[in-house]
Order: C-alpha cells, then sequence, then structure tokens
C-alpha cells in the first residue's frame, strides 16, 4: 500500500528532491569526470530507443516496484524533470 502511494504521488506529483541513489546501482550512475557531450547525447538517444523497442517486459523499480511501459515513461520524464530543475533561474 505504502509502495503505491509513493508511486502515485511521484509519477503524477513529482519526485522529491535529494534522495540518495541506492547504492547497488550507484556505480550505474556516475557520469564520467569529462563528458564528450556529443558521445554523452548519443547514448542518451541510444538508451531511448532501446527503452522504445523494448518488449513490455520491465524491470522492478527499486522504490516503486513493477511499473509498466506508461509508469516507466512517466518515472523517466519526472526524472527529467527533476534535474532540469536545477538548470531554472
Amino acid at each position: 500500500m505504502k509502495q503505491r502511494m509513493m508511486q502515485f504521488a511521484a509519477l503524477n506529483i513529482g519526485l522529491p528532491k535529494g534522495r540518495a541513489i541506492p547504492s547497488e546501482v550507484k556505480h550505474l550512475m556516475t557520469p564520467p569526470a569529462n563528458p564528450d557531450v556529443l558521445e554523452q547525447q548519443k547514448r542518451l538517444l541510444d538508451a531511448i530507443d532501446r527503452f522504445a523497442a523494448q518488449p513490455d517486459m520491465f524491470p522492478v523499480h527499486p522504490v516503486f516496484g513493477p511499473l509498466s511501459r506508461a509508469g516507466w515513461t512517466k518515472f523517466h520524464l519526472r526524472h527529467c524533470e527533476l534535474h532540469l530543475r536545477h538548470l531554472s533561474v
């Protein structure tokens, strides 16, 4: 029940700031020290293509539990929104 409430709030209201990345995936999330912007853009676009081509079998989200394609899409959009807030003045 708590997981469903957190999922609803995060996907429909927004993600909270300041959450720590879970330790089991943190090593996968660390950006390179001196990124090549064009290379990173290509990696992002390739990841979006892989997501779009993915059959409807997705991993369980570590906080929100099972998500459908629509749920994962909403999560990724909210996650981007959270990061883009750092750019607004």
